[in-house]
């Protein structure tokens, strides 16, 4: 296993401790702990979204990039994200924007599965518009540990839904393109 695959499986392993801090947080919201709860929480997501950063440079940097660091990377932005709009959703973070992301995740997923069932392969690769979603995703949920005008945060909550949105549909359409352009080759043949 490379360096930066035992990076990535320690911060899917972070990520049930995470889980743990924010609900002790949300469920002592107005305990006297609250704070050190709040702030032990808001660490552990910083540190596991800040150590996304650090596993894929580390792989580019000591040319260590594998199929599974391909899968396993985005797998634990998936599993972050998840626990954290289970847990803030509609306390901290509005509702809609969970149905816009779990909607997106859901769509792609059985887009995989046809085109696996279609074509048996797959050729999607990460796309600058897909790494701003995530990094904005990043962002409302980092705003919602902290003490930020609602206003800023809710603008912050749409920008970020119609950027998840569009780069959901771009990876829509190139599936899309895959398929459709596969069949036409066999055809051909």
């Amino acid at each position: 296993m490379t360096l930066a695959n035992l990076l990535t499986s320690f911060r899917i392993a972070l990520i049930p401790v995470y889980a743990v801090a924010t609900w002790r947080w949300l469920d002592g919201f107005a305990a006297s702990t609250e704070v050190s709860w709040r702030w032990i929480a808001f660490g552990l997501f910083l540190f596991i979204s800040v150590t996304d950063l650090l596993d894929g440079a580390l792989a580019r940097w000591l040319d260590q990039r594998t199929v599974t660091g391909a899968w396993l990377d985005p797998t634990a932005d998936k599993l972050l994200m998840c626990v954290s709009l289970i847990l803030l959703g509609g306390v901290k973070i509005p509702m809609w924007f969970l149905a816009v992301w779990y909607v997106r995740e859901v769509v792609m997923m059985v887009g995989v599965m046809l085109m696996h069932t279609k074509i048996n392969w797959i050729d999607m690769k990460p796309r600058p518009i897909s790494k701003l979603a995530t990094f904005l995703q990043f962002l409302v949920v980092g705003a919602a540990f902290l003490w930020i005008p609602a206003q800023a945060v809710f603008w912050l909550t749409v920008v970020t839904a119609v950027v998840t949105v569009g780069s959901g549909l771009l990876y829509m359409r190139e599936g899309i393109r895959q398929v459709y352009g596969h069949e036409r080759e066999r055809r051909r043949i």
